[in-house]
């Protein structure tokens, strides 16, 4: 389908425009999706690090307390002794200094609770004051303690909201008082939880926050959830049901849209089933991002266990904020380049459609127009006349005038040609018939000048048929008729043996009987006899030219075969006024006329060289 320039044009651009949408968007969701990802996965990386750290922390603070177990018991029998010597009155600061004598990484507290289970001294100054009556479990305990049922509390590993580290106790009541002794055991420096946390923090510029939960499954369905460290401080206040449903809510905040509970559906119990199943399962970690207080958050819920969790089968909860409001300002100033790019892309298409009507198709629909009508083209239709159109126009206007000059000039020359080779054919015609009588009538002993002159009267003739077909083949209809091209091939061959025999050349004939075709006798005869003319012309003298005719299935092959030099350009040979050997006679139409029978007919031409020979090959189709 031929397509026109106006429409190619057109077509290439909306090639160009789906191309440059197509590139253009999956660029841009592939630097989307990329960036998407490697925040995501530098996120997790560094929350898995995270992890493996606060793991690494929680195992070395944990082994420390546990060294420091028998310590303690040590430091518990020095607070009895000293309130022993000194009285209930004496000084906690000083027992306190006592104790912390020579100690470098761990901090004693010291702590009087009365018989109202209330701390009356302590050197830790925001519990003094606290009423343990409040704290269900822990007045439990004091309970046991204070009646002497249990001599000596050691208690768990427990984390302190207030000072936001780990904290160990141990309490027992005093042997010369009614009162009790609590040592409060913390670590500093390297195994500090809160300073380790803090040089984490710092190692990680894009760590907002982090919250650490520890998870205690009290029941299959009930689970207790206790801070254990935030990034955030809380006041000082050591009111632990206050505290306790500050974590819970916050607990709920961070974690259901994570875990993607509606959150007009969550409820304590609820979020504590779905704990409870999981626990018993496996957790995993997951992720969600959100704008948060003018931050990009991506909030990660990583799980994690240490030493201690197996010891109080407990499970720890991570939850880690990133802040990506970089990244996102980056993927939103992509996102408005994209849209900038284009309206520019838009504006510049717009442009080059205009551009391109206005300058080259238009002018170019015009000098189209023109052409086809063969009609000069008006300078005033075209907008630039200094540019390529305009010379082109100018050239084809030239040309035009030119050409119907020749034309006419052509017209002259054709009409006197057509007088001349009409009035040459008749006067060959004549000349031909007295020859071929005078032949008849000539009564000589000179055999070889009677050959001489039967040659040159097959080669005259074949002229005359060249001559006439050349100027008749366009006007006269050649009707085909069923013809029986054995026995014309042998006719013909007969008639230039005459011809071959004056050029020292011998004709092999290899030709099957009664060989039927459709076609005109009178181009049967003229394609025959052109290519044994050339054969013999173009053929080396003393040497045979085959000529062979067979039917293979229902093909007709008619092949011509010289001993002659190889054709130097098979392609030319059979346009008009072309000859392969200059040096012998001949008009340079024979083969053109031949093509055009061919081409009347439905013959196929092969010519190729093959043993020192060149080799006209004809299919035709058979009957």
């Amino acid at each position: 389908m031929h397509m026109k320039i106006k429409q190619l044009v057109y077509l290439l651009i909306a090639i160009g425009i789906l191309i440059a949408v197509l590139f253009s968007s999956g660029y841009y969701y592939f630097l989307q999706t990329t960036l998407l990802e490697k925040m995501n996965q530098e996120s997790l990386n560094r929350a898995h690090d995270v992890t493996k750290r606060i793991d690494t922390i929680y195992d070395r603070i944990a082994y420390r307390f546990y060294e420091e177990e028998k310590p303690m018991y040590q430091a518990l029998e020095t607070a009895q002794k000293y309130f022993k010597e000194n009285g209930r009155m004496a000084s906690v600061e000083t027992l306190a200094n006592l104790l912390n004598t020579g100690q470098k990484d761990l901090t004693y507290s010291v702590y009087l609770i009365n018989s109202d289970y209330i701390i009356e001294k302590s050197t830790f100054l925001p519990d003094l004051g606290l009423d343990f009556k409040v704290l269900n479990l822990a007045y439990i305990i004091l309970q046991n303690v204070f009646s002497q049922k249990v001599d000596i509390d050691l208690s768990a590993i427990h984390y302190d909201g207030v000072s936001q580290d780990f904290r160990r106790y141990i309490v027992q009541k005093a042997k010369h008082g009614d009162y009790m002794i609590q040592l409060g055991l913390s670590l500093k420096n390297e195994y500090s939880l809160k300073s380790s946390i803090n040089r984490l923090q710092e190692k990680i510029p894009t760590l907002l926050n982090m919250h650490i939960y520890q998870l205690f499954p009290i029941s299959p369905d009930i689970v207790n959830v206790e801070l254990q460290w935030n990034s955030h401080s809380f006041s000082q206040t050591k009111q632990k049901q206050i505290l306790r449903q500050r974590d819970l809510e916050m607990f709920k905040k961070q974690v259901v849209p994570i875990i993607g509970i509606p959150m007009h559906e969550v409820t304590h119990q609820v979020l504590m089933e779905y704990f409870s199943n999981k626990i018993i399962g496996e957790l995993k970690y997951q992720d969600i991002h959100l704008w948060e207080e003018g931050h990009y958050v991506h909030r990660i819920m990583m799980p994690f266990m240490t030493f201690r969790n197996n010891l109080d089968k407990s499970i720890n909860l991570l939850i880690m904020e990133f802040d990506h409001s970089e990244i996102e300002k980056a993927r939103h100033f992509m996102q408005q380049s994209m849209w900038a790019f284009w309206i520019f892309f838009s504006l510049l298409i717009g442009i080059l459609i205009w551009i391109l009507r206005y300058k080259i198709l238009d002018p170019l629909s015009i000098m189209q127009s023109k052409m086809r009508k063969k009609e000069s083209v008006p300078f005033e239709k075209i907008p630039y006349r200094n540019d390529e159109l305009g010379a082109i126009s100018r050239t084809y206007n030239q040309l035009l005038e030119d050409l119907q000059r020749e034309i006419l000039s052509n017209k002259s020359l054709y009409e006197e040609f057509k007088i001349f080779s009409g009035n040459a054919i008749h006067q060959i015609r004549t000349p031909l018939s007295v020859i071929k009588i005078a032949l008849e009538m000539i009564q000589t002993a000179d055999k070889e000048a009677k050959k001489r002159i039967r040659s040159s009267l097959v080669s005259i003739e074949h002229m005359y048929d060249s001559l006439s077909y050349m100027v008749q083949h366009d006007k006269i209809e050649y009707v085909k008729e069923r013809l029986d091209i054995s026995k014309l091939f042998e006719q013909r061959c007969k008639i230039f043996s005459i011809v071959a025999e004056t050029n020292d050349v011998i004709l092999e004939q290899y030709i099957e009987p009664d060989i039927m075709v459709m076609m005109n006798p009178y181009e049967a005869e003229y394609l025959i006899d052109n290519n044994l003319s050339n054969a013999i012309k173009h053929g080396e003298q003393g040497k045979a030219i085959t000529l062979s005719l067979r039917k293979i299935n229902n093909e007709v092959e008619l092949r011509f075969e010289n001993y002659a030099k190889a054709i130097d350009n098979i392609e030319t040979i059979f346009h008009r006024y072309t000859r392969e050997n200059h040096r012998v006679e001949g008009s340079g139409i024979g083969l053109s006329m031949v093509k055009t029978i061919c081409e009347r007919n439905e013959i196929f031409i092969r010519v190729d060289y093959l043993h020192g020979r060149n080799r006209f090959i004809y299919h035709i189709e058979a009957i």
